[in-house]
């Protein structure tokens, strides 16, 4: 009778998880779509430059993909390169769309949504994967669909749809290879995600490699040597094909293609080479300041800055180590290390431009769900079950500390980000896509 009424639990379990991700995922993709019409994108252009930059993210995109596309296929030679030195796979696949016959913008712009939801999928299997945990899979996924970045970048055809599918998809199946999995099929998409995720910009080779060599040893699993030296060369290859490309295109050949490799390094490292000689004067200024204004940067695209979120996240994993013994202090480090790389690597980047903190967006849902459910977690066994782990002094004391970093300094921006970027827009979209003649 027990294992009866635990079954039934488990199912019904399951039924609510299945049944809140279709909810959030009809209510993000039913915005998506509104947002998609012209008439809602130049709202947001104008509102929120520096979420919805439709004219990066999508007219630019665009107008490029199409010039390719009324030109034979072989009359050049950068397919893959945007701008002449960043790798973009994203800027072919609209092309090879709009030789198909797909040359309508909306049309592009619900392709990548589509990407964005295949990702979703991947992204909540992952997590749950690593934290065998349903409530902690939905609620990441959750904040992250509606945190600023997902909404404004929602039906963008720039990179960000692609490099969401293919890290989840490599993440999901690198674990699964880690824990297992040999068959041959499950590695090459692990090897090919990852390569395709290298196709599209800079911004994933650290990541890549960081989470290659970190999972196995915050997990404990053993590491695939084969599969990790793969993994490895896969940044180097990349890099590599980028070169090649500049010079094919490059007048100064092999030459020119290297120095301006080296500019565009050194340009987003510090602000050095010819690229820079002060065009971004304050970056002397801005360095001594630089948490704050990474801080700003990730509050931007997820309502929660970086000190509310390692507030947050010291206090989950505090909860998490009186209670058991885990492995979420390695997770956190291999994932915070992946996570701000690019920021904390490249500096001048992340100083000039506002959307950079978007690059950890594996980092923060994931960090968001722990923490909420080790606090939901302390809650319950204090109030509902009458017993802790803590003696009665540090209980009062977690309490007081869980009263504070909910209601203050956490759900007070996350409610108002959603009213303001979330139920405010969705209104605004309705009412101007069922208002057209």
């Amino acid at each position: 009778m027990k294992s009866k009424w635990s079954l039934i639990n488990k199912m019904k379990s399951q039924q609510v998880i299945i049944g809140i991700f279709l909810l959030f995922l009809s209510l993000f993709v039913t915005f998506s779509i509104l947002r998609s019409y012209p008439i809602n994108t130049s709202i947001q252009e104008n509102e929120y430059h520096q979420y919805g930059d439709v004219d990066r993210k999508v007219v630019n995109v665009y107008t490029i993909a199409k010039e390719r596309a009324e030109t034979s296929f072989f009359s050049t030679n950068d397919h893959f390169l945007f701008n002449g030195h960043n790798p973009s796979f994203y800027i072919f696949t609209s092309e090879m769309l709009i030789r198909a016959g797909i040359d309508n913008m909306q049309l592009l712009q619900l392709f990548g949504l589509l990407l964005f939801v295949v990702g979703f999928f991947f992204l909540y299997m992952w997590v749950y994967t690593i934290s065998n945990s349903k409530v902690i899979s939905i609620i990441s996924l959750g904040f992250l669909m509606f945190s600023p970045f997902m909404l404004y970048h929602s039906v963008t055809i720039h990179t960000e749809p692609y490099d969401f599918l293919f890290f989840n998809i490599f993440i999901y199946l690198y674990i699964r290879v880690l824990k297992g999995d040999r068959s041959i099929c499950v590695t090459v998409i692990t090897v090919f995600s990852a390569f395709l995720l290298t196709q599209n910009y800079y911004m994933y080779y650290i990541p890549l490699v960081v989470s290659a060599i970190g999972l196995p040893w915050a997990l404990r699993l053993q590491f695939n040597k084969s599969l990790l030296i793969m993994i490895l060369f896969i940044p180097i290859l990349s890099l590599c094909l980028v070169y090649i490309q500049m010079a094919m295109i490059s007048p100064g050949g092999q030459e020119a293609a290297g120095d301006e490799l080296l500019r565009n390094l050194l340009f987003r490292l510090v602000d050095m080479g010819d690229k820079g000689s002060g065009q971004y004067v304050s970056f002397k200024d801005d360095i001594t300041r630089y948490l704050d204004i990474l801080n700003i940067r990730i509050m931007d695209m997820f309502n929660l800055g970086l000190y509310t979120m390692y507030m947050m996240l010291g206090f989950g994993l505090f909860l998490n180590t009186v209670r058991e013994r885990s492995n979420w202090i390695r997770i956190f480090v291999v994932l915070i290390t992946a996570g701000l790389s690019w920021n904390f690597v490249f500096v001048q980047h992340t100083i000039i431009h506002e959307f950079t903190g978007l690059y950890g967006w594996y980092l923060w849902p994931l960090a968001f769900g722990f923490s909420i459910n080790e606090i939901l977690l302390f809650i319950y066994n204090v109030v509902v079950k009458n017993r802790s782990d803590f003696s009665k002094r540090e209980t009062i004391l977690a309490t007081s500390c869980i009263s504070s970093l909910i209601f203050i300094p956490v759900f007070h921006p996350l409610i108002e980000g959603l009213l303001l970027h979330f139920v405010n827009n969705f209104f605004i979209y309705f009412t101007q896509v069922f208002s057209l003649p």
